[in-house]
């Protein structure tokens, strides 16, 4: 892999995980001023919309790698 490359690379992953360490902290906050909701409901609302999130990112994955592999990506995108 092109120098080049791998630095973009490591330039993405490092702004996502900044990203990610900035929200998931906040969120419970963020949950309860938009519910009305005591901490411990927001944080449990919270860890609810997380797991569903890394649980629909497991269940459709392979079925967006098949339709992007078979129509392209930019189609898939578009």
């Amino acid at each position: 892999m092109p120098r080049g490359t791998m630095i973009v690379l490591i330039v993405v992953l490092f702004v996502d995980a900044m990203a990610m360490s900035m929200i998931i902290p906040s969120l419970p906050y963020l949950i309860v001023d938009l519910t009305n909701t005591t901490l411990g409901e927001a944080a449990v609302l919270g860890g609810l919309l997380s797991a569903s999130f890394a649980m629909m990112l497991f269940l459709f994955g392979p079925l967006v790698g098949n339709l992007s592999d078979r129509y392209g990506r930019k189609p898939l995108f578009l």
